[in-house]
């Protein structure tokens, strides 16, 4: 038995890393690429749903990674083919994300908060806070 993931679970966990990547635009990667990613995607949304849970939530979560991620992107392609587990999981990290950032909500002073803080902790911060904000959009 072989240690390595079946290949179809490596393409997907690639196709997932381009989508939530930040760079899954026409413009970034071709609108041909784009539309076969897209349509790829949407003819198994359950699995790329299951590669994201795998990848980013509960256990895996990570504040460095998320500030990096979109995952919006693939939540936005999956939506209207899985709108219960999409919910489910903009849901499940927006509420990961709101424990993230619990002090910076807190303090009232954001601007103040965020000086204190070293340059990339509060980038970072901020990247959270529009991932969240995203997701929320999504969830309305």
């Amino acid at each position: 038995m072989s240690d390595q993931p079946p290949a179809e679970a490596t393409d997907i966990d690639h196709d997932l890393a381009v989508i939530v990547g930040g760079h899954f635009t026409p413009d970034s990667i071709g609108p041909v690429a784009y539309d076969a990613l897209v349509a790829k995607v949407r003819l198994r949304p359950g699995e790329y749903l299951d590669a994201l849970e795998r990848r980013y939530l509960g256990g895996r979560f990570d504040l460095a990674v998320h500030s990096e991620l979109f995952v919006a992107s693939l939540l936005r392609i999956v939506a209207d083919l899985e709108p219960a587990r999409t919910r489910d999981l903009a849901h499940r990290l927006t509420n990961q994300l709101d424990v993230a950032l619990s002090s910076r909500d807190a303090a009232t002073d954001v601007e103040s908060f965020d000086e204190v803080l070293a340059p990339e902790t509060a980038r970072r911060l901020r990247r959270l806070e529009q991932r969240r904000a995203t997701l929320r959009a999504l969830l309305a």
